[in-house]
């Protein structure tokens, strides 16, 4: 009896590990965290101006990747910068929304254009140099995606010069909504200060 409880006992103790292998690999196949974009690591020293609706996204850069490596939900953008205090006297856009920033899921589409995919709900930039992180409601990328900061008007110091780094842009009143494909010019050796938090 004594023998057969030590074989009962054993077998126990291999399943009991076996259980927890397969536990553990399972936590280790959840979820991932990974972030992309800017690392911010350049300080903000140049404001962008625009009247009207415009945005901004990072197309190259010399030692950061700027597009989503793989799909998942964006649950963090972090800026790095400020919004510029007065800018809309002199653009003559709505001082309502000198501050206000979105973000927006920009896919790579035909003909060298991005297709306005999500935009996320407003935020404000604050006119005092910091890094603000933001947090997107549902807010989904797929691999080769760009997250893109727009804009209602105003002048945003969000921008570093470095170089080997570009950035796009693309004005145009009411024509960034979901749904419009975008096609704008390159900044070289400009790096926009965003750096995205993405859970695959």
């Amino acid at each position: 009896m004594a023998v057969s409880g030590l074989r009962l006992s054993t077998r126990t103790g291999a399943l009991l590990a076996a259980f927890l292998a397969v536990a553990t690999q399972s936590a280790s196949a959840g979820p991932a965290t990974i972030t992309w974009g800017s690392d911010l690591s350049a300080a903000p020293d140049h404001a962008l101006a625009a009247g009207v609706d415009t945005v901004y996204w990072s197309t190259r850069s010399a030692h950061v990747r700027v597009r989503a490596p793989r799909k998942g939900q964006v649950t963090m953008v972090t800026v790095r910068g400020s919004s510029v205090a007065g800018a809309c006297a002199r653009l003559r856009c709505s001082a309502r929304y000198e501050r206000t920033i979105l973000f927006q899921d920009l896919r790579p589409a035909r003909g060298g254009r991005l297709r306005v995919v999500a935009t996320s709900q407003p935020f404000e930039l604050p006119a005092t140099d910091a890094s603000y992180s933001f947090t997107p409601m549902n807010f989904f990328v797929k691999k080769g995606d760009y997250v893109g900061m727009a804009i209602l008007g105003g002048a945003f110091k969000v921008f570093a010069t470095v170089s080997g780094s570009s950035v796009g842009r693309f004005t145009g009143a009411g024509h960034d909504r979901n749904g419009a494909r975008v096609h704008g010019g390159s900044l070289g050796h400009t790096e926009l200060l965003l750096k995205v938090t993405e859970r695959t």
